[in-house]
């Protein structure tokens, strides 16, 4: 009789759990499933990571030639003058030559050379004498100037005899004419020194022409064109100072501005020049 009495009270108790059961959500044959966001809709997706952009590096390239031949895979020595360093490159067969931070350093050939400054002396050497020009470096090849025909068009970076009497002029002026014993080229403002090109192409006075004759006729004795002073970071140590081209490039800077209005002169500190070009 008990165990008669007990079986609804168990029926009781299962129905009872199961309604709990249902209140709560457990239960049914759903499997349960996820809970719709606030509001409901489709939940939004991962937001995208964004892809950095790359950042410029800079470099630049250029074309050496002697009259009208290249310096076919000769060396090249690119500096800022910051410190007795540069870096070696080495030329194509057509005179073509590249810029990068990956150059090996003149003074430590295992290490590469990184300049830390916008203007950049280029020499090239072959057969005993040298061509020079130079480059403003920018932040990235776009920013880039040089002293060719056409300075905004780097692909017309070539080098003549005016590059360089006006890089010649900027190496001598740079290691005699500022204070403090710093050599390095910002100095002056790049901008300038394209002025003084096209004007040495276009209308040199008296004294620069000689400067310029006298270029060409080392050029063609394969003589070196180095005034007043070696470098350490030269590029063919057999390259001595040309007693000529010192006393030309010394009559030049004697004149100064008076004699020519477009001699760039040195600024109140490196990188301290008014209307220098932007990076």
């Amino acid at each position: 009789m008990k165990n008669l009495r007990m079986a609804p009270l168990f029926g009781a108790s299962i129905i009872t759990l199961a309604a709990l059961l249902t209140a709560c959500g457990g239960g049914g044959g759903g499997g349960g499933g996820s809970t719709p966001p606030v509001g409901g809709g489709t939940p939004a997706p991962p937001a995208a990571t964004p892809t950095p952009s790359p950042t410029p590096t800079p470099g630049g390239t250029g074309q050496l030639v002697i009259g009208s031949t290249p310096l076919a895979n000769d060396k090249v020595v690119f500096t800022c003058g910051c410190s007795g360093d540069g870096g070696m490159i080495t030329t194509d067969a057509n005179g073509n030559y590249t810029i990068s931070g990956t150059a090996p350093s003149v003074l430590n050939p295992n290490q590469t050379y990184t300049p830390n400054g916008h203007n950049l002396m280029i020499v090239g050497y072959s057969g005993g004498t040298q061509v020079w020009t130079m480059m403003f470096l920018g932040d990235s090849p776009a920013t880039n100037l040089n002293l060719s025909n056409a300075p905004t068009n780097a692909s017309a970076n070539v080098s003549d005899t005016a590059s360089t009497a006006a890089a010649l002029y900027i190496y001598y002026a740079a290691g005699t004419e500022t204070s403090g014993g710093d050599h390095t080229f910002d100095w002056f403002n790049f901008n300038n020194i394209i002025a003084f090109a096209q004007h040495l192409r276009s209308s040199p006075d008296a004294h620069e022409q000689t400067l310029l004759n006298d270029i060409t006729a080392a050029q063609t004795a394969g003589i070196s064109l180095y005034p007043g002073f070696t470098p350490q970071w030269n590029g063919d140590p057999s390259d001595g100072v040309n007693a000529k081209i010192t006393a030309d490039v010394k009559q030049i800077v004697a004149d100064g501005t008076a004699g020519d209005s477009t001699l760039p002169l040195p600024c109140s500190a490196p990188n301290a020049c008014p209307g220098a070009p932007t990076p």
